[in-house]
């Protein structure tokens, strides 16, 4: 009995029937993550938009804008500044389509 079992036990076991399982579900997934980047973009943008439309209305906005013109007024910093934003979102969406191209 038991050299039976043990008999059955070795015996490899033939392949579950997929269907296309397996697939359904990495899509899935994947856009469940793509929808989940999407909303978590929206509300960045939306939480800068906030603080940028609300800025100028208290004194730290008023001290800042003081500082963004001096900042703004020397050509050497403002385009490193723009350069690094630039390559900032440059490398930000390589990343996402990068990524989106994996799964």
């Amino acid at each position: 009995m038991s050299s039976e079992l043990e008999l059955l036990l070795q015996c490899p076991l033939a392949e579950p029937a997929d269907d296309g399982f397996s697939h359904r579900v990495i899509t899935r997934i994947a856009q469940d993550r793509n929808r989940t980047a999407k909303v978590r973009a929206l509300i960045e943008l939306g939480l800068v938009a906030t603080v940028l439309a609300l800025a100028p209305f208290t004194s730290i906005g008023q001290m800042m804008e003081k500082l963004a013109a001096d900042f703004i007024a020397s050509p050497l910093v403002s385009s490193a500044a723009a350069a690094t934003a630039v390559a900032f979102i440059a490398l930000r969406v390589i990343g996402e389509f990068t990524d989106s191209q994996q799964t």
